[in-house]
């Protein structure tokens, strides 16, 4: 702050001879904005002209005394010289000087640490606009690379499944039965292929029943041949004799079952356990039971039907000599019976596979899928038991 110090001065100011003698006491005041705080009580004070003073005429003593800064905080001695007061006023603007830096200082200081502050929180909420705007982006692109990648394995489920079938249709080609005179293959039969390994026990089974019946077909023809050609025991007459030639007839007409049976039972069984197809297990259960009946009707062994069973055992044995003949039809129907046997049993067995199968077209194959529809049926069940258990209450 600069204060004006005012003083008297009786030496004449260059331009005052123009205005005549000076009186006594009177003079020019002088201000000097170097000093502060100066008491003017003293009109004797002299002092030479600074360069940074200013001169006053002493009829604006008065409003400059009135427009002066209120009284000063400290008052020298009235007779002090003004080295004295000049050093007072000195030190005085020194101390407000450095009063005024501190305080300059402490706001400066303080609006730098705030726009710090500032710069750092606009900083971070960049950097935090930045960051969420980067995990936006970055999900968006995990999103579509997801999207992406289950499209591929969608794509390369398709492609496998269509080269593997591409490959059994190059792959199957007929290869069953085999090529015998002008009979050629007619379908393709590979039980490792295309069987379960779980269920490749079961159809090998029926794979053996099946020459099993072709082996019996052939055995009863060769043993009602063996009937037709054998001599009579001597005491028995011709006129109840049994019909041979019609039965060995019969049991020629038996020889088509070869077909037959490859057609009506077991190729439905191989394709019902290999396409693992619920629908598909109704021609096998009825081929199974035709299969059964069939079996049984050799086992009794009706004479002139071609059986090889227990009545066409007991005619031979009592109208032929030989011995080996009717052994031989014991034996066949022996076979028969074993037969009927497996077919019974592997009926239980393609009933558990159909059960198997149904269940596994019904549940759902995903496993989310498989998940809600478990809990679906808790839900449902949980319900049931709470209306149960208010009932009872």
């Amino acid at each position: 702050a600069t204060v004006s110090v005012l003083y008297w001065d009786t030496q004449l100011m260059p331009g005052d001879e123009a205005d005549g003698p000076v009186p006594p006491g009177a003079g020019a005041v002088r201000s000097s904005s170097s000093f502060s705080d100066v008491d003017l009580s003293n009109p004797t004070a002299t002092t030479a002209v600074g360069e940074n003073e200013t001169v006053m005429s002493p009829a604006s003593v008065n409003t400059a005394q009135q427009a002066s800064s209120p009284p000063p905080a400290f008052k020298p001695a009235p007779f002090a010289s003004v080295g004295v007061v000049k050093g007072n006023a000195a030190a005085a603007a020194t101390a407000i000087r450095a009063e005024t830096q501190q305080v300059e200082l402490a706001v400066r200081q303080e609006a730098s640490n705030a726009k710090y502050e500032v710069q750092q929180a606009a900083t971070g909420a960049m950097y935090a606009g930045q960051n969420t705007q980067q995990a936006a982006s970055l999900q968006r692109e995990w999103d579509r690379l997801r999207q992406l990648e289950e499209q591929l394995q969608r794509k390369e489920k398709q492609l496998q499944q269509r080269e593997l079938e591409l490959g059994r249709t190059i792959a199957q080609q007929p290869n069953f039965p085999k090529h015998v005179c002008c009979m050629k293959p007619q379908v393709y039969h590979n039980i490792n292929a295309d069987i379960i390994p779980p269920r490749q026990g079961f159809m090998k089974r029926m794979y053996f029943s099946y020459y099993m019946t072709c082996f019996l077909v052939v055995y009863q023809a060769c043993v009602d041949l063996g009937a037709l050609l054998a001599s009579n025991k001597s005491d028995h007459k011709k006129d109840n004799e049994p019909s041979w030639g019609e039965h060995f007839g019969v049991s020629m007409l038996y020889l088509l079952g070869i077909v037959f049976a490859f057609m009506l039972w077991y190729w439905p069984i191989y394709q019902a356990v290999s396409h693992r197809v619920p629908s598909k297990y109704r021609m096998a259960f009825l081929g199974l039971v035709i299969a059964t009946l069939f079996d049984i009707v050799m086992i009794i062994g009706f004479v002139g039907h071609g059986g090889c069973g227990i009545l066409f055992a007991a005619a031979v044995t009592d109208w032929k000599d030989s011995k080996a003949l009717v052994w031989m039809v014991w034996v066949g129907m022996i076979l028969w019976v074993l037969q009927a046997v497996l077919f019974v049993f592997s009926g239980y067995r393609l009933k558990r596979y159909y059960d198997e199968d149904l269940l596994r077209s019904i549940l759902p194959t995903d496993a989310a899928k498989l998940q809600e529809a478990v809990g679906t049926a808790m839900t449902v069940i949980g319900a049931g038991g709470g209306r149960g258990g208010g009932r009872a209450a």
